[in-house]
């Protein structure tokens, strides 16, 4: 009988790890948020860019960047900052004075991302909320 305990006892942490492994591998497909999200667009009748485009990239060291880019009429010079990201929610500081600046507050999925400036910036179309789908770079 003793043999038996000690048998379904593996048995019962066999199952478990398998449970462990499994949820950890659900955890780690998550959303990949590096990529590019823009809503850069040439207005046909002005010839003006209008909109933002960011850039998401990972450093050798696993920190994360965004190359900011901005436009309403003729596009501003972007601006790099660090990325602070937990599972899909991202938060980035424009520091400088191109049109936008502040703490910029965000969501990944696996189409767009969405967020807003603390400050309440609105996007080029007038909305407080920004939504970038993902795709190419308008520079492509």
């Amino acid at each position: 009988m003793r043999f038996g305990l000690k048998i379904s006892f593996f048995k019962f942490m066999f199952i478990c790890v398998l449970q462990l492994l499994s949820t950890g591998i659900a955890v780690a497909s998550t959303v990949n948020i590096t990529g590019v999200y823009s809503s850069l667009n040439l207005h046909q009748e002005s010839g003006d860019v209008i909109g933002i485009e960011l850039i998401i990239s990972e450093s050798y060291s696993g920190k994360y960047f965004v190359s900011f880019q901005a436009s309403e009429g003729a596009p501003r010079i972007p601006v790099v900052s660090e990325l602070t990201v937990h599972e899909n929610e991202i938060t980035f500081q424009v520091k400088e004075e191109n049109g936008y600046q502040g703490s910029f507050q965000g969501t990944v999925s696996q189409n767009e991302l969405k967020g807003s400036f603390v400050e309440g910036q609105l996007s080029p179309s007038g909305d407080q909320m920004i939504v970038l789908p993902r795709t190419q770079s308008y520079w492509q």
